[in-house]
């Protein structure tokens, strides 16, 4: 994968330090990460230093650089979506101001054929994404996760590492599926719907569902 300009990532946590690691393997140039934690500027990942927080990327004109979304997702419950949620609205309004957000896809991930990624995407290592898939606008098929045939995840979702989504699988935005899930295949999942880790999927769900346990109960999150 070649890239025409250096990168900022926004974030300096865990997530930040795998997109990073996934940058330098695919030979990138970065510049540095952002931090809104003050007391971690200068500190270094990986190498590359923590250069201050997002303001430091009005120095730079779209033309000039890349970004990459570093934000991780953490936290429990209504914590977890609202930074799910929080991640996205950034993105997008760095977007909007003319930024671009290269999708990346590290080269231990497969890609089948037909595969389409939004801007900013992100496929980690080991994932795999099979033939006629669209993956959303920054969203994150994380380590070891797998998205088959025909299916469809929303901006800002987030596949967690050793995901499964069996075939045909409609995920809308800022969604959560959580580490070692399994979405069963010719399933709908709405918008902002959380799955927690381990979950067995089988049946559709609505917006804003809380989806937990084999089988699946659904609540409100």
């Amino acid at each position: 994968m070649a890239f025409n300009s250096p990168f900022i990532i926004i974030g300096a946590g865990g997530h930040a330090g795998v997109v990073l690691d996934l940058l330098l393997e695919q030979g990138a140039d970065v510049l540095f990460l952002t931090d809104t934690d003050a007391g971690r500027h200068n500190n270094v990942v990986l190498g590359v230093p923590i250069a201050g927080d997002d303001a430091r990327i009005d120095d730079y004109t779209p033309d000039m650089v890349s970004l990459a979304m570093g934000l991780g997702i953490s936290g429990r419950g209504h914590e977890l979506m609202a930074n799910t949620h929080r991640r996205l609205c950034i993105a997008r309004d760095f977007a909007k101001r003319g930024h671009r957000f290269p999708p990346l896809i590290h080269s231990a991930a497969s890609i089948g054929r037909n595969v389409t990624l939004g801007d900013g995407a992100q496929v980690m290592a080991g994932a795999v994404v099979q033939p006629n898939c669209r993956i959303g606008a920054h969203a994150i098929i994380n380590t070891g996760a797998t998205i088959d045939h025909d299916s469809s995840v929303g901006d800002g979702t987030h596949v967690a590492p050793g995901a499964t989504l069996c075939g045909r699988i409609a995920i809308g935005d800022a969604s959560y599926i959580g580490a070692g899930a399994t979405v069963v295949n010719n399933r709908t999942l709405g918008n902002r719907v959380f799955v927690t880790a381990g979950t067995v999927v089988s049946a559709n769900a609505a917006d804003d569902s809380r989806l937990s346990g084999s089988p699946t109960k659904a609540g409100p999150e």
